[in-house]
Order: structure tokens, then C-alpha cells, then sequence
């Protein structure tokens, strides 16, 4: 196939690039000159610069036309007559009576400054030889004397950036480091392309003359990555160019600018576009070193070769995809570069080779073969191929079994790293190995795996041999054991022999250890049949069974939450394979000792595993979750294809059984509370899930009590009673009967947010009945004492459901506004406040519920209308006056705890108010007649809710919406401040709908 310009591939390959002029004739350069010079120049500086004719030739690169000075120049005032208007002998007189003016009038000066003065030229000149001396010196560094060479360095320093500081303009410190790095790149074109193919890993950063590696970085720093590669691709397609250097640049850019990868990236995928788009080789080979040489310098700053190859030809959406015109291009210039190809770069293009349509499958047959022979003649076998060959490597080749085991170093090396395995080891498929090699391959694997299953049995034999020895039992005692007889474990104090308990450590550290070493390199399902034959053996030995289920026990049950993340794996996958020898294993006679009942029939070996994994405390729980998490795990992976009953059967039930309600309790009843993973709101939370959401509505089929309160009651009772008993058994701490009442309490809807009350309902009857009982003892106040102190130590919860102290606080209260109405009847209004505040503080530390104490709508219905019915008219009247002597300590916390709190107090003022309105007046005080003015406690009332309305939660302002008319008429501007803030709450709430969807 033609090149560009109507060049062969093969002329390409065997010559100096070349680059054509872009103009296609003579007077398009003139126009484009004329162009360049109407933007920059006069006409007399013109006359000044163009002494010597242009000679014919190559300069820069450019294959310049034959064009006189002469002509040049009536061209130049051609142009510039036709624009000025005036004829070409006119201006062309003009010009030299001002030229002779010029001269005659500054005979000082030499002449008229031109582009570039006298001493520019000289300094222009030595920079050029000077340059070109460095670069010769660079093609003979190891040639010259050291005094040569010491002096190149120092003329290097000319390039350093901070040498110009303020001399020079950064732009044109910036134009000179572009110019001289074309020079650089363009220097002696003399490299064919095909020595740059075969040469160019001699090239890279390390083996490049450190002086030109060294000018380059000086160069580069006046540029970014992106403004360096874009010079370059400007030199590449306008300029004859050094391959050595532009190469041995790509390498300085590629290690020295952490963003040139990326750009050349884009540059390979731009050289292309444009090679495909026009047939274009010249852009091909270029995309083809760049990336060579980019690829040479490791994957630490550029991605492999073979990667590149991949991701730019290995599938249907590359460029050579889109016609068959495209794909015979692209092997038409692989076939080409094969005469020129290094060995490693052929392997590349056989093991990943490009995508190929079914019916052009004989492109590609064709090449490969090709590339093959070219393997041929280099002595180099298809075989010997390596995964992981260092393309920068200037040895000889590798015999076979040197690179087949840099292969597997590397290959090793790579998954250790990053735990996977590396992408070039899995592409190594069948269909790319050699037929022999993957024959010898697939026999040798087949021979190890028929040795690894003769092994196996042949030493867990020689194992069992040594532990019959030292446990001194006999086959035909093993035989002649009864399979019913039952294994007695006593979980509370497991015991074994000192020497059962070392053997049996160590085969379970065995087993542990082979477990963890297999599984470093296969999953467990392809980890064989070791562990299964090991454990069967272990089961097979009777006189063992009782000492391994011990330890079990001792491990699990009692140690489990010290062992570490091995030990649990191990223990959890050593559990399964016991369950898969469910058959070999008796049932277990599990003893809890006095605290728990002996179960009525022998435990299968799974329904042990169930008595050891208790969650009673934070430390428990978490243990337990590890180690089902492992269990569950391990068998998924280990039985995958087993069916639904024998994977049931593998692990422990309680892991898939749906728990009865009844098991759920005694479960819960197990915890410890001043132990528990969970806090005390977080598992009141949950309980209140697991009984309203789960247990209570489920069918009784189900575990749950068909919807019936009653029967759900009645569960929780016999279950606490059940539970109860043990713990009077097992001489338990008080502490775990503080559990029970709590569970009870779930049931009713009420709960306080803070720790745990009956309902109203309930706690009256209690105090009904016992003031009922009261009636028929002697002493009736002691009778009660007695039973409030046995509720005391036995029941806490009755006495705190009474909220005694709210009914203490609303009957001082009554004191307070009896002083105000009666001060002379020796209530003191200072001490029953002093009282009151107390009350109220106790309270707030409680955390108990109080404000709706004061709700009018408390008055016909409610928890607290027995406290209100015991109050005379006037002292309910009276009520928002003593509410308001407590503002001063009301705390903070109280107005965004309490949603009703503004509820409440917006309606005891708006009393207060109409209290004013009705003329209901307060007696005052012989010695202070403004101790009880209406007018102040109003003010006082007003300052408190103006403060404290801005720091209401936004739900509060939602139940206040029927008070709000009646606030605006009696005060409208706390009417207004309410409305203000309580639009915000709508918007909100509309909000949080809207978020919602």
C-alpha cells in the first residue's frame, strides 16, 4: 500500500521521513509570505532583510521552491502599490529616496534596524554553532575528553529559566526554548524509520546521553505536559526529524510529567484517527514508536505494549473495524514491519492479536504465519514465549525455562499484590498455548490430582494409626460401640483428660492450619476432599468423641469471644464437616446443671451447636454473629451444589429456623443488661418491633399469637416464669430480673421515653386495690408503708409507673396559689415555690412527662383528671399564674424535648389573659403592694414566650393552630411572632412529604 505523498510502505521504511511543503507552487508561497509580513513588518525593513537570493535546498525541513530575491521583492511592492493605490514605480522611488534619507540623516547609525540587528545576527549565529555543537557531542559523549564534556554542561546552563529572570520577556524566553527544541528534534535526519524500530529500546531515559536528557528537562520546564506533546506533534508533522531524539524526548516527557501519559494517550488515539481516516503510514508508524517507546520505560508511567495493542485493536469498535479497506491496512503495515520486528514485539501481535471478522480470518492466518517465520529466523520458538518478557531488555534471549520461570515469579509476585490473578495468566488460554504444551500441561495436572487423592487417605491412615496408639483403643472396640449411646457434655464446667485435650488441640490446630494453607490457593470448593476424610476419621474413633466435644464446648461456649479471626474460621468450617459426619456421632446428653432442666431426649450434633452459641452479652453477640457470618459462609462455598435439606442439615438450625414466640423469650431472657450489645432505648426498640410487628400479628402457624393481646400476655408470663425459675436455680443476679417486667411492658403503648412505666390503667388498679386492702388491716398507713417497701426492692417498676412525683408538684402548686389567695392563713408563698421547683427539678432529671398536667383538655379526660377533680374551681382557675412562677427554671432542653410544651403554655397565657380581661384580682401584700400585680405576671408571662418561641421545635407549632385566632385578638403582636415561626414548620413538613417520594 502507498504511503503519504504516493510513497511506497517499504520506500517509507528504507528512507528518511520527508515532509512536503504544504504550498503546491511558487506563488502560493509568495501569498502566504506577503500575508506573514503585511501582520508584521514595513516595507523598508523588508528591503533591509532580503539581501542574498534563496537558495534551493532544505532548510528547516521545508523542500523550499526555487525563488529569486529579486522577483521576491517586486512582488513584496507589487502588493503594496495595489493596496496603497499609487503605481508599483512610485512607491518602489518612494522607498529608495527614504532609504537614502534615512542614511543621509543618521550617518551614526550603520543602518535602519532590521528584523534582527547586527549583534542579534552574531548572537543568533553562535547559539546555532554552539547547538550543534552540544549535539554532536551528545552522538559522541563517550567519545570526548572530560574537559569536552564538563564544558557542554556548562554551556547547558544557557537553558536555565532563571538565568532571564526580569531580562528577557517570558514569552520570549519561551519562543527561543521552542525553537531550539525544533532544533533539537530536527537536528541530522539521517535515522531511517526502520533503525528507529530496530534501535529504539537503545533510547530510552536511562540509556540516553545524560546531556541530552539534561537539555531537554531544562527545556521542558518553560512548557507544560500538554504544551510539550503539542510541540512535538507540531515538529512531527511539519519537519524532517531525529528519531533518536524525538524518541529519547518522548522517554524524558513520559518519565519526568505525571500527566504525559494521558496525553499520549490521546495523541496515539489522534495518529489514529488520521492514519485510518487517510491510509496515512506515516501517522501509523509514528502512533506505533511512540507507543514502543512510551511502553519501554515500565508500567510504572506508561501502560505495556501489549496492553496498548489490545485496547487499540482488540475489539470490534477499533479503527480497523469499520470496512475491510481498514483491516488490509492495518496488516499490510504489521506484514511490512515484520522484516524489522524484534521478537518480542511479534509475540505480542500472535498472543494478542488484533479482532477479525470470521470471514477475513485469513488476514490474520496470513500474518501470523508470517510473524512466525520472522520467529523462525531468529531462532526464536513459538513455545518459548513468555508472559512477562521485558521488552526494554537489551540481553539475549532467555532459554525457555529462565523466562517460563520469570513468567511465574512475576505472575506470583503480581497476586500477592493485589490478590487477584493477573489478566495476562487467564488471556493464556488453550486456543494461544501450543497443542503440546497444553497436552503435557493437562496430563501433568491430571497425574497430580490422581497422587493428591492417594495420598490423602494414605495419611489421614498413618494419623489415625498413631492416634488409636495413643488413645489406646481398638477397631473392634470402635466397632462394637453402640451408635444410641448418648455423649454427655455438662456445658456449665466441661472436662477432659490433660492428655485428650493436647490431642485434641492438636488436630484441631491441624486442621486449622491445612484449612487457612489451602484456602491461600484454591476456594474451598476446590480444596478437595483432605478436611472431610480428617474430620470422618476424627469421628470414627469413639474414645475421642467426648473429649473433642468438651473442648468444643470449652472454645466456643466459654472462650469465644477471645478467639481470633482464624480460630474462628477454623472452629466455624471444623463444626461443618463434624455436621457432614452427623452420621458417625451419637447424640449429645447437653447437661446446663441446676439452672436449666437436662432435655428430654439426646441433642443431634447440630442442635449442640445451638446450646453453645448464647448471646448474652455485647461480647457474646458479636462472637456469635462472627461466627455464623464463617459458618454460612463456608458452607455456601464448600457445598454449593448440595440440595436444600443436606445444606439445612450442615449448619446449625437456630441459623434458618424461625424461633417461636415462647424461644424468642427465653432467648431475650438470657440477656445480661448492664452487658448488652445493645443500649437500653435501642433494645426497648426492638422489642417493641419484635412483639407489635412480628410476633403479636403472626399466625400462630407461625411462631405468633394470631393478633390476641391476651394470649401474647399470657405467653410472655409463662415464659418469664419459666425463666425466673432457672435463674432461682442457677443463683443468678438480680440484675437479669430486671429484665422480665421490661418485656412485659412492650405491651403497652405508652412507654415513656425514658426507661420503662406501666400504664396508667394498670398501675391505678395496683393502687386501687392496695388502698382497698389497707381498709381491712389495724394500721392501715403502716400496711401500705410495708407494701410500697416490698414494691420497692422486689418491683421498682410499680412505684416509678406511679409518677408520684407529678401528683406531688400539681399539690404544690395548690399550696402556691393558696398563698396568693390566702396569705394570711399561714401558707408561705416563698417555701411552696421553693417546693415546687424542687419537685420540678427531680422531674426534669427523670426525664419524666409533665406539662400536660396543665392542658385544660386534660380537664374531662385524661391520665391526670383525678388530680384535677381534687382541686377547688379557684385554684384551677389559678393554675397559668403558679405555672408561670416556674419560668425562671424552666431548662433549655425542656422546649425542643417536649412538642406540647408551647401547646400548653400559649394556652395558659392566653388564661392568664382573660383571668385580666374577667377582672379577677390577686390579693397583694401588706409589705409589697406589686407582689402579686396581674399586670407583671402577665409582662413576665409575654417575656417568657417571646424568648422561648424562636427555640420551639418546628412540630410544636402545629398543634397550636386553634389558639392562634384567639392570640391575635387579645395580643396581636404574640399573635403575629407565632405566625412568623410557624410557617417555616409547614414548609417544612411539606418538605420532608416531597422527600418522601
Amino acid at each position: 500500500m502507498a504511503g503519504a505523498g504516493g510513497r511506497s510502505w517499504r520506500d517509507l521504511l528504507g528512507r528518511t521521513r520527508k515532509r512536503k511543503s504544504p504550498f503546491g507552487s511558487a506563488s502560493e508561497l509568495q501569498e502566504a509570505a506577503l500575508r506573514l509580513l503585511d501582520h508584521h513588518q514595513n516595507l523598508t525593513d523588508l528591503l533591509l532583510e532580503v539581501g542574498d537570493s534563496v537558495k534551493p535546498g532544505v532548510q528547516d525541513g521545508i523542500e523550499h521552491l526555487g525563488v529569486s530575491s529579486e522577483s521576491f521583492i517586486v512582488s513584496v511592492l507589487q502588493e503594496q502599490a495595489s493596496k496603497l493605490g499609487v503605481p508599483t514605480a512610485t512607491l518602489a522611488a518612494k522607498t529608495a529616496v527614504t532609504n537614502v534619507e534615512q542614511i543621509c540623516q543618521a550617518p551614526a547609525s550603520p543602518s535602519p534596524v532590521p528584523l534582527l540587528s547586527l549583534d542579534q545576527r552574531i548572537c543568533r549565529a553562535v547559539l546555532q554553532r554552539m547547538l550543534a555543537w552540544v549535539l554532536d557531542a551528545v552522538g559522541k559523549e563517550k567519545q570526548k575528553d572530560v574537559s569536552t564534556l564538563q564544558a557542554v554542561r556548562f554551556w547547558l546552563n544557557v537553558f536555565n529559566v532563571s538565568v532571564y529572570g526580569s531580562v528577557a520577556h517570558p514569552d520570549s524566553v519561551r519562543q527561543f526554548f521552542r525553537h531550539t527544541l525544533t532544533e533539537v528534534l530536527t537536528y541530522n535526519p539521517v535515522l531511517k524509520v526502520s533503525d528507529a524500530i530496530q534501535m529504539q529500546k537503545e533510547w530510552t531515559f536511562t540509556r540516553t546521553s545524560s546531556l541530552l536528557t539534561t537539555l531537554y528537562r531544562k527545556l521542558l520546564v518553560a512548557f507544560s505536559a500538554k504544551e510539550s506533546i503539542s510541540q512535538l506533534q507540531q515538529v512531527l508533522e511539519t519537519h524532517e526529524v531525529n528519531w533518536q531524539h524525538v524518541l529519547s524526548c518522548v522517554s524524558t516527557l513520559v518519565v519526568c510529567q505525571a500527566e504525559a501519559e494521558q496525553l499520549f494517550k490521546d495523541l496515539l488515539s489522534h495518529l489514529l484517527l488520521k492514519a485510518f481516516g487517510n491510509y496515512d503510514m506515516e501517522n501509523m508508524i509514528t502512533a506505533f514508536l511512540i507507543a514502543r517507546q512510551a511502553a519501554l520505560e515500565g508500567p510504572a508511567v506508561f501502560m505495556p505494549y501489549s496492553e496498548w495493542f489490545k485496547a487499540s485493536f482488540g475489539n470490534a469498535g477499533s479503527h480497523h473495524g469499520s470496512s475491510k479497506k481498514a483491516l488490509v491496512f492495518l496488516f499490510e503495515f504489521l506484514s511490512e514491519l515484520v522484516p524489522f520486528e524484534t521478537a518480542p514485539y511479534l509475540k505480542v501481535h500472535i498472543m494478542y492479536p488484533p479482532f477479525v471478522p470470521m470471514k477475513h480470518r485469513s488476514l490474520l492466518l496470513e500474518y501470523i504465519t508470517l510473524a512466525k517465520t520472522r520467529l523462525s529466523d531468529l531462532k526464536v520458538a513459538i513455545e518459548d514465549m513468555g508472559l512477562y518478557e521485558d521488552l526494554s531488555s537489551t540481553d539475549e534471549a532467555v532459554q525457555p525455562q529462565g523466562q517460563a520461570l520469570r513468567d511465574v515469579e512475576k505472575a506470583l509476585q503480581i497476586f500477592e499484590n493485589t490478590r487477584k490473578i493477573p489478566t495476562s495468566v487467564i488471556e493464556a488460554r488453550a486456543d494461544k498455548i501450543p497443542s503440546n504444551l497444553y497436552s503435557t500441561y493437562l496430563q501433568a495436572c491430571h497425574a497430580m490430582k490422581e497422587k493428591m487423592l492417594q495420598d490423602v487417605p494414605a495419611q489421614i491412615a498413618v494419623i489415625s494409626d498413631r492416634l488409636r496408639s495413643v488413645l489406646g483403643d481398638s477397631n473392634d472396640e470402635n466397632e462394637a460401640a453402640p451408635l444410641n449411646s448418648p455423649i454427655p457434655v455438662s456445658i456449665p464446667a466441661p472436662r477432659l483428660e490433660p492428655c485428650h485435650r493436647s490431642v485434641v488441640d492438636l488436630l484441631l490446630t491441624s486442621f486449622c492450619q491445612t484449612l487457612i494453607a489451602a484456602s491461600s490457593f484454591n476456594p474451598p470448593e476446590r480444596q478437595g476432599p483432605c478436611l472431610s476424610l480428617l474430620v470422618k476419621m476424627m469421628c470414627g474413633h469413639r474414645n475421642l468423641l467426648p473429649a473433642l466435644l468438651a473442648r468444643l464446648c470449652q472454645l466456643i461456649y466459654h472462650q469465644g469471644p477471645s478467639l481470633t479471626d482464624a480460630h474462628i474460621l477454623g472452629l466455624a468450617a471444623f463444626v461443618i464437616h463434624l455436621s457432614e459426619s452427623r452420621a458417625l456421632i451419637p447424640g449429645v446428653e447437653a447437661n446446663f446443671g441446676i439452672s436449666q432442666p437436662v432435655p428430654g431426649k439426646a441433642l443431634s450434633i447440630s442442635e449442640y451447636w445451638t446450646c453453645l452459641l448464647v448471646c448474652r452479652t455485647e461480647e457474646s453477640f458479636a462472637f456469635c454473629m462472627r461466627f455464623c457470618t464463617a459458618a454460612a459462609t463456608y458452607v455456601m462455598c464448600k457445598f454449593s451444589s448440595c440440595s436444600h435439606e443436606d445444606f439445612c442439615a450442615l449448619i446449625p438450625p437456630d441459623l434458618i429456623k424461625k424461633l417461636s414466640f415462647r424461644e424468642w423469650l427465653l432467648m431475650e431472657l438470657e440477656v445480661c443488661p448492664e452487658k448488652d450489645i445493645l443500649s437500653a432505648s435501642e433494645r426497648q426498640d426492638f422489642h417493641y418491633w419484635a412483639i407489635y410487628q412480628r410476633y403479636l400479628p403472626a399466625p400462630s402457624t407461625a411462631g405468633g399469637c394470631d393478633g390476641d393481646l391476651e394470649k401474647a400476655c399470657g405467653v410472655i408470663i409463662n415464659a418469664l416464669l419459666d425463666s425466673s425459675q432457672r435463674l432461682d436455680l442457677g443463683g443468678c443476679s438480680q440484675s437479669k430480673m430486671l429484665l422480665s417486667p421490661e418485656i412485659l411492658c412492650r405491651l403497652q403503648k405508652n412507654v415513656c421515653s425514658r426507661g420503662y412505666a406501666l400504664s396508667y390503667d394498670i398501675t391505678a388498679h395496683f393502687f386501687r386495690g392496695l388502698l382497698n386492702a389497707s381498709l381491712d388491716c389495724e394500721e392501715a398507713a403502716e400496711g401500705v408503708n410495708d407494701a410500697l417497701t416490698v414494691c420497692q426492692t422486689k418491683c421498682p417498676l410499680v412505684l416509678l409507673s406511679a409518677a408520684l412525683l407529678v401528683s406531688l408538684l400539681f399539690f404544690s402548686l395548690l399550696d402556691l396559689i393558696s398563698a396568693k389567695i390566702a396569705p394570711k392563713e399561714g401558707v408561705d408563698f416563698q417555701t411552696s415555690l421553693e417546693w415546687s421547683l424542687e419537685i420540678l427539678q427531680c422531674l426534669e432529671e427523670r426525664g419524666t412527662s409533665w406539662p400536660l398536667l396543665f392542658h385544660s383538655a386534660e380537664r374531662d379526660s385524661g391520665k391526670y383528671r383525678v388530680l384535677r377533680d381534687a382541686a377547688s374551681d379557684c385554684h384551677i382557675r389559678l393554675l397559668p399564674v403558679a405555672f408561670y412562677s416556674l419560668t425562671p427554671r424552666f431548662p433549655r432542653e425542656l422546649l425542643r424535648r417536649e412538642p406540647t410544651f408551647l401547646l400548653v403554655a400559649l394556652d395558659l397565657y392566653i388564661q392568664l389573659l382573660r383571668l385580666f380581661v374577667d377582672g379577677e384580682v390577686l390579693p397583694q401584700s401588706d409589705q409589697n403592694p406589686t407582689e402579686h400585680d396581674p399586670l407583671e405576671v402577665i409582662s413576665g408571662a409575654r417575656q417568657f414566650l417571646m424568648g422561648a418561641i424562636p427555640q420551639c421545635l418546628a412540630q410544636s407549632f402545629g398543634n397550636i393552630q386553634p389558639l392562634l385566632t384567639t392570640c391575635e385578638e387579645l395580643d396581636p403582636e404574640l399573635g403575629a411572632t407565632l405566625l412568623h415561626f410557624s410557617r417555616p414548620a409547614v414548609a417544612m413538613e411539606l418538605e420532608e412529604d416531597l422527600e418522601l417520594f
